[in-house]
């Protein structure tokens, strides 16, 4: 994530247009046919997906001294190409899986070099290629409806040598703004020196680090709320700073040898821990920008205390493949190419700090590149104690937290930075420093937020007080931002559209209502008929001519839904059901003469019987019925009870990560009540 300090100025557009008025299907295109150089052979039967590059201008103070343009480049995907893709993971963690499936996805991506594609080999190549590349500076994602996601931010502790953070962000946003996009959520597991973002942004400015571009509660895990995340924030940020410090010496921990400095610098006494936090963040924010600044020809920090293997992504996997030839993996399921690579998110997440970082956390933060959690738990636990590529990966077990954490140590060249974790193995705390250690401190802190938080309970002596509302904000990970796109395009339709024009054009919100028998079940267990998940359409914009008839109009929403969504292939609209106000409308009325509200809901014929476009979120059929309260998938790891099928999360059974479900697993609510017989 980018740091604080003087704002750098974002790369954008040298020309950009005034503003578009459609919708974000009818946007993007004119976008790309303004801005963007098709670098895709023409469609054949081999490969049906586009891309282009659109040139952005770097401005002056933006931090890019050797170039002048950035390269967007911008991915259309075809969706029906290949079963494999039809579902959207993110979509359905967002709460999205009632939507259908998109004929076509845009992918925006920053690359962190140059893209090398190879056209020839055919359509999955090309989309892992471009797709699975875990080294993209920037990558959002934008259905033609116009929902996506922020998949990947990677500023300068995420190995960008150009952009920060902050600049990829608001590239970002100027994006969605401009094509209008609807709803975009993100996951957030970035981290800052090794720890979840999320729990210490949120703790300091009560919200997150991406709350900055007003991304917002979308959806918590465990049945947890957004009023519960509102207080839980809230509570943590105004907590008594001197009740926090009895509290966590009361546990045996160590509190910030160091305190009077910061209030020193900051020229003010810290009340509350969102004021230490915020504090200390801000310093090791300057600690690292600093860094940077002392940073010579290709990237290499000079006089760095602490060794690292690359300066970028891209290069540490390059290097990776020799470093780890000399540990060989035990027989498993995973190929040698997969077992590296994760080998090296490991090594590469635990060089990034020369603190402990707990078994979660390095799951946490390898996740970001690595997204088969079996794979990592083999890895971890395979590395534990061994030498890799010259590199000793510890693996204790932590007393007081109750939880398994590691710690790299270089065994060649310059050894890391030591550093006494606080309550563990008795060890004391570390030497007063002349100055502070705001990397150290944010460990001290993070230590002190989560102690006990895995804890059985019984097992240790009373939680901190603040134990529940840390768990709620590192469970919460998925926010969203609604851009209103489908609202009134500020600005109008650009210069050449005169006033007159504009207002003579209707701007309308339209869906299809889809029969009963259309709107069946994602599975096929009839048992479970009470838990329908229906085919829900998001409203659709439509800017047509006040002069237009109601044939039209019948016309436009299919033109539309044809075009948005796989289903409606072959869809045409018979009746307008609500949104015309008027008794009697014949086909031949025009909308100017007529009551039209702005919302219309429509209904047709040609729904295509293929239900496996019906849900973004996919057609698995499987039911979601947790003792939390949890009643869909939210993401989170779970397992079947073999008596009801119905799926619960592992946690809330006292089954942690780190341990393989167990064989015959009954739910809470079969063991009340035992079948006979």
């Amino acid at each position: 994530m980018g740091g604080r300090g003087q704002k750098k100025a974002a790369p954008w557009l040298a020309n950009p247009p005034s503003g578009y008025v459609g919708p974000f299907r009818s946007n993007v295109r004119a976008f790309l046919d303004a801005f963007g150089t098709l670098k895709s052979p023409n469609r054949a039967a081999s490969v049906q997906s586009r891309m282009w590059t659109v040139p952005l201008s770097v401005p002056q103070g933006s931090g890019v001294s050797n170039k002048k343009t950035i390269d967007l480049v911008v991915f259309e995907q075809s969706m029906i190409l290949d079963t494999g893709v039809v579902v959207c993971d993110n979509c359905r963690v967002a709460g999205w899986n009632s939507h259908p499936v998109c004929n076509l996805s845009y992918h925006f991506i920053i690359p962190a070099r140059k893209l090398e594609v190879n056209w020839r080999a055919g359509e999955s190549v090309v989309q892992a290629t471009l797709l699975e590349n875990q080294s993209h500076l920037l990558h959002g994602n934008l259905h033609a409806n116009g929902f996506g996601h922020l998949l990947r931010v990677n500023g300068y502790e995420g190995g960008s040598l150009v952009l920060s953070g902050r600049q990829m962000m608001e590239v970002w946003t100027n994006l969605c703004t401009l094509l209008k996009a609807r709803v975009v959520t993100v996951e957030d597991v970035s981290h800052k020196c090794g720890l979840p973002y999320r729990l210490l942004h949120s703790i300091a400015h009560k919200t997150t680090w991406y709350g900055k571009w007003g991304y917002t509660f979308c959806r918590g895990p465990f049945n947890i709320t957004e009023a519960a995340w509102v207080a839980a924030v809230a509570r943590l940020n105004a907590l008594p700073l001197q009740s926090f410090k009895s509290e966590v010496k009361r546990h045996g921990l160590q509190f910030l040898p160091s305190l009077s400095s910061y209030e020193e610098g900051a020229k003010s006494k810290c009340k509350t821990v969102g004021d230490l936090v915020r504090l200390v963040l801000h310093s090791a924010n300057v600690n690292l920008m600093s860094a940077r600044g002392r940073q010579g020809p290709g990237g290499r920090v000079a006089h760095s205390q602490k060794p690292k293997f690359k300066e970028t992504l891209v290069s540490n996997m390059e290097a990776a493949n020799v470093r780890i030839d000399d540990f060989q993996f035990p027989a498993c399921r995973w190929s040698d190419n997969r077992l590296k690579l994760a080998a090296y998110v490991v090594l590469n997440t635990l060089s990034g700090t020369s603190s402990w970082m707990s078994r979660q956390d390095v799951r946490d933060t390898a996740r970001h590149y690595i997204g088969d959690t079996g794979l990592l738990d083999f890895v971890l636990k395979v590395m534990g104690n061994q030498v890799v590529g010259g590199n000793l990966i510890r693996r204790e077990f932590n007393a007081n937290t109750r939880v398994l954490e590691y710690k790299i140590e270089i065994l060649s060249g310059e050894k890391a930075l030591p550093i006494v974790l606080p309550g563990m193995n008795g060890q004391g705390a570390p030497r007063a420093k002349a100055k502070p250690n705001p990397q150290n401190d944010l460990k001290l802190l993070y230590n002190a937020l989560v102690h006990q938080l895995d804890a059985k309970p019984g097992r240790t002596a009373a939680a901190p007080s603040w134990q529940a509302d840390v768990r709620v904000l590192l469970d919460t990970k998925q926010f969203e931002k609604n851009y209103y796109g489908e609202e009134g395009a500020a600005g109008g339709g650009g210069a050449r559209d005169p006033a007159a024009k504009h207002r003579a054009m209707k701007r309308l919100l339209v869906t299809v209502k889809l029969e009963d028998g259309v709107a069946t079940p994602r599975g096929k267990n009839q048992a479970h008929q009470s838990r329908a998940h229906k085919v829900a359409i998001p409203s659709e914009i439509l800017v047509i001519p006040e002069s237009s008839t109601v044939k039209q109009l019948k016309e436009e929403i299919s033109s539309a839904m044809g075009d948005i969504y796989t289903i409606f292939g072959q869809f045409q609209v018979t009746e307008i059901i609500s949104g015309i106000r008027n008794a009697q409308v014949p086909d031949h009325a025009r909308l100017r003469d007529l009551k039209v509200d702005r919302f219309i809901v429509a209904r047709g014929v040609g729904v295509s019987p293929n239900t496996l476009f019906y849900h973004v979120g996919g057609v698995e059929d499987w039911i979601v019925d947790c003792i939390c309260g949890t009643k869909d998938d939210d993401g989170e790891r779970m397992l079947e009870c073999e008596r009801c099928s119905r799926w619960v999360h592992t946690r809330c059974y006292g089954v942690p990560d780190s341990a393989p479900c167990p064989e015959n697993f009954v739910c809470s609510k079969c063991r009340k009540h035992p079948r006979r017989g």
